[in-house]
């Protein structure tokens, strides 16, 4: 698993290009939404996060989109691969279509994935890596 891991980044790192953004927030107002909702639909702080990049991916079309060739494709929707770290190295399920779920559902589909990835720890699963998701590259 960590050769296709190390092989996947490396892919990604060398033929994608990559750009950083550091800035400080003030998560107050997510920290008070977080609390209000946990005790309701079941949340972390994650899936409150994973639904706000899908929110925000699908309010810029060039959040969800690539070039190929001459043509810029706009992808219908923000798939979202979240980092889950094993002892047999890093994986990274993906949820597909994140911008549809409810804070609820968010939360259920996480800890569907985190239970998948439990069960298939001793057995092969194909894993699709988030960074090559926009490219429909599954591994």
């Amino acid at each position: 698993m960590r050769k296709a891991i190390a092989r996947n980044l490396t892919i990604s790192k060398t033929t994608i290009p990559h750009w950083y953004i550091r800035s400080r927030i003030n998560a107050g107002p997510m920290m008070s939404f977080y609390k209000s909702q946990k005790a309701k639909v079941g949340c972390s702080v994650n899936d409150v996060i994973v639904m706000a990049c899908a929110k925000a991916i699908m309010e810029f079309p060039a959040m969800h989109s690539r070039v190929d060739g001459e043509t810029i494709l706009e992808f219908p929707g923000a798939n979202i691969g979240v980092a889950v770290g094993m002892d047999e190295g890093l994986v990274v399920p993906v949820i597909m279509n994140a911008e549809r779920f409810t804070l609820e559902q968010m939360a259920l589909e996480t800890k569907r994935l985190a239970h998948r990835l439990a069960r298939a720890r001793s057995r092969t699963w194909d894993k699709a890596f988030s960074h090559l998701q926009p490219w429909h590259v599954w591994r």
